[in-house]
């Protein structure tokens, strides 16, 4: 589980976790590859054909903003 918290994220990957922000489950214009990394960090989930940032995912971006 802390994978996903030391695991080094690309300024791409970080700005779909910002814009992933609570309340905001979007995909456009997010790359596939982003989504797979971060999914299999287990920082983000998919929610129907939205995205969510999971407890972890909102613990990294607190952490890394």
């Amino acid at each position: 589980m802390d994978r996903g918290l030391r695991a080094q994220l690309s300024p791409n990957e970080m700005k779909v976790l910002r814009r992933l922000k609570p309340g905001a489950r979007t995909r456009l214009g997010v790359e596939e590859r982003e989504l797979a990394k971060l999914k299999r960090l287990a920082l983000i989930l998919e929610v129907g054909d939205d995205l969510d940032l999971t407890p972890l995912g909102r613990l990294r971006l607190e952490r890394d903003t």
